[in-house]
């Protein structure tokens, strides 16, 4: 079993499209499907989105520098969870991939080809 820490993220508060138990409940359906053990939910409301020095989205990201804990992805229900802006989305997935973990969308799949970086 692969070891992943997931990221979810509430974008509007009160709204029931991205409500955070339906993303958990979108992520660990993938997970299970996937065979992947969730080590750690990181969740941040609207208030604190994007990387600020308070928010989850940051505390996961410190987690994973230099990656001794084995962890092989960061799995989100949407890449758009993950960073509203584009440019900040592509910031973090580089960051990521230079620490061996691949993001990975339970609704897009893996931003990493599968045949050449697999997750295990």
């Amino acid at each position: 079993m692969s070891r992943v820490k997931a990221f979810a993220y509430i974008k509007t508060p009160g709204n029931e499209d991205t409500c955070p138990e339906r993303q958990k409940e979108a992520i660990n359906r993938y997970a299970n499907a996937q065979n992947i053990e969730i080590v750690r939910f990181y969740q941040d409301d609207d208030v604190l989105r994007g990387i600020s020095e308070k928010s989850a989205l940051t505390e996961l990201l410190l987690s994973l520098e230099g990656n001794d804990q084995g962890i092989t992805a960061v799995l989100v229900e949407k890449l758009d969870q993950l960073a509203r802006d584009l440019s900040v989305q592509a910031a973090i997935v580089c960051q990521l991939k230079s620490e061996g973990v691949r993001v990975i969308s339970a609704v897009e799949g893996s931003l990493w080809d599968e045949q050449t970086n697999p997750l295990s």
